[in-house]
């Protein structure tokens, strides 16, 4: 993830201006990117985005 929010995804390269755009361009298919993509501790983004909207 760039400062600026947008995401490196590797054999790309430009960043993705959202998860959704960056799921996109590796499954092939419009997809959701915030429950596709995980932190390691396997949390998808939407969670990890719902927890820090709640602090």
């Amino acid at each position: 993830m760039t400062a600026d929010g947008r995401l490196i995804v590797d054999g790309h390269s430009s960043p993705f201006p959202s998860p959704s755009k960056a799921a996109e361009a590796v499954t092939g298919n419009v997809i959701n990117g915030w429950t596709l993509w995980h932190t390691p501790d396997g949390s998808t983004l939407d969670q990890l985005r719902q927890k820090l909207d709640t602090e």
